[in-house]
This record gives C-alpha cells, sequence and structure tokens, in this order.
C-alpha cells in the first residue's frame, strides 16, 4: 500500500513541477506583451521621429518613424499592416489568454499540493 502511494506522491510532484515551470514560462510571456504594450502605447503618444528599434536579444538600432503603422506577423510568416489600436487590441485578447491559462494552471497546481498532501499524511500514518 505505502509502495502504491509513493509512486502517487511522485507522480504528483512530477506533475505539479511540470505545471510550475509551463507557468513560469506563462508569466514570461505575459510580461513580454506587456512591454510590448507599453511600447506601442509609447508611439501613440509621441511625435517623436527617432527611436531606438529592437532586433531582438538586446540589440537596437537607431530608426526614423515615418509611419505609425505597425506590421504584424499572424502566423506561418504572413505580416500584416495594422494600426497601433488594433494591434493593442490584439496584445489586450492575447493577455487575456495567457492570464486565464496561468489561472487555469495555478488552480490545477492547487490541487495538485493539497491532494500531494493528503498522500503525504496518509504515507505518515496516525501520530502518536
Amino acid at each position: 500500500m505505502n509502495q502504491e502511494l509513493i509512486f502517487q506522491a511522485s507522480l504528483m510532484k512530477k506533475q505539479a513541477e511540470e505545471l510550475e515551470t509551463h507557468s513560469e514560462l506563462l508569466q514570461n510571456q505575459i510580461e513580454e506583451m506587456e512591454k510590448i504594450k507599453e511600447s506601442i502605447t509609447h508611439i501613440l503618444k509621441t511625435n517623436e521621429k527617432e527611436m531606438l528599434s529592437s532586433l531582438g536579444k538586446g540589440v537596437h538600432l537607431k530608426s526614423e518613424l515615418k509611419e505609425k503603422a505597425l506590421y504584424v506577423e499572424v502566423g506561418s510568416g504572413v505580416i500584416v499592416k495594422k494600426t497601433p489600436d488594433e494591434t493593442l487590441d490584439v496584445i489586450n485578447s492575447q493577455l487575456r489568454k495567457l492570464n486565464e491559462a496561468r489561472l487555469q494552471i495555478s488552480g490545477q497546481l492547487d490541487i495538485y499540493k493539497d491532494t500531494l498532501k493528503k498522500i503525504i499524511k496518509e504515507i505518515q500514518g496516525p501520530k502518536k
């Protein structure tokens, strides 16, 4: 009986760790989307014509802002011209989905942790 409980506990712990990793990845994506949202909002408010454009991984290029339209990749290498407001709508939609996923994972983690505590108590047996 204890071997089966120990196996269940081990499996539950591994699944919880995988969920925590996934939750951290989602949180990183949320933070990245929030930064993009801030940048677009700044572009909407500014009248400056020069800016630093990120090429990725901390590399930037000084560029001239000719228009405020954005070119957004929508999948499979397809790029679509969008207004900043349209882009913000897309980002807000993605943020809602990411936050919902993170909340679902958090709820599942809570269930796993509660179940794991019960299994551990059962393994330890009654206290004397």
